[in-house]
């Protein structure tokens, strides 16, 4: 099974894998146990499109696109002193990998104090990184990008396309701020982006039209993902633990080959996967602006 990421996102290929399982077993299970989800096929991503053009078109789009420029205006964070050295060129870049793992026993905690703290481990996760963020720059303004779901509507749920959106958090960190304070700040930004998570991250740089250096993304730099799988080979571990999965009917060992990236819009990118053995990911960043000592140094501090 292959995909472009052009037409598909992860939430979609979740659903490519389980409707190809399900037909698999629809064709070798017993007609009493067949699986039954295709009575109600899924609204096409064309629908998705129409829907998502005639709300940018109306006063609900205008509405977004007010918010988004309030929140973004202004002079925005620069990180030149986050990195070894300046980018010099427009050739596409290289990409380094540095892996990191937060142990179970940490991970476990975090989750405690997110939930004491009525919200999330990744409030908790998105509140370290600026915290790192204005560590190592000196900067209280700083700007996260992260992905989101795309989806804002339950009847597009289902629909295989590339639904997924960029949110820019701005945060404004202060010296005297405590921890807490912090992670409560983090999360009203956070949910208020999500209530605005539907006007599109391309048409926010045309209209703000920020100004490019070089390759650099033109309204931040870092991009920032808490995955829900890491791998397919995980994600066919959760379909198989599904209802629908039969023992009798399991599609043959399979494995995922991930195609390591060789160019991105971002100069570093943290992405991280709950497992059982805790929190894992990695740091990927550009090596024409990152010595690997430095990353090194930054997962670390990270991770404490």
């Amino acid at each position: 099974l292959v995909a472009h990421h052009i037409v598909v996102d992860g939430w979609s290929m979740i659903q490519l894998v389980s409707e190809l399982k399900a037909h698999y077993a629809s064709t070798v299970a017993p007609s009493s146990n067949r699986p039954n989800g295709f009575n109600e096929p899924p609204v096409p991503y064309g629908e998705f499109v129409d829907w998502h053009q005639t709300l940018l078109e109306g006063e609900e789009g205008g509405r977004l696109s007010q918010y988004w420029k309030a929140r973004l205006a202004g002079e925005l964070p620069s990180y030149d002193m986050l990195y070894d050295r300046s980018q010099t060129t427009v050739e596409p870049s290289h990409y380094g990998w540095h892996a990191v793992h937060i142990e179970a026993d940490l991970t476990h905690r975090l989750k405690e104090f997110a939930r004491t703290e009525g919200t999330t481990l990744y409030a908790v996760c998105l509140a370290a990184l600026h915290v790192l963020l204005y560590r190592y720059t000196d900067q209280e303004d700083t700007t996260v990008v992260t992905p989101v779901f795309g989806r804002s509507r339950a009847r597009f749920a289902q629909t295989v396309g590339d639904c997924v959106n960029m949110l820019v958090l701005r945060e404004s960190l202060q010296p005297e701020c405590t921890g807490r304070e912090l992670l409560a700040q983090t999360k009203h930004t956070l949910l208020e982006a999500l209530a605005h998570q539907d006007y599109p991250y391309a048409r926010l740089m045309s209209d703000l039209r920020p100004a490019r250096h070089g390759q650099r993304a033109p309204l931040a730099q870092v991009l920032f993902v808490l995955q829900q799988f890491k791998l397919f080979a995980e994600l066919d571990g959760q379909m198989s633990a599904s209802p629908a999965a039969f023992p009798e009917s399991r599609l043959p060992e399979w494995e995922a080959y991930v195609i390591p990236q060789q160019s991105g819009q971002f100069d570093l990118c943290i992405e991280l996967a709950e497992s059982k053995q805790g929190l894992r990911g990695y740091f990927e960043y550009k090596e024409a602006l990152f010595a690997a000592d430095r990353i090194a140094r930054m997962q670390e501090h990270f991770v404490r």
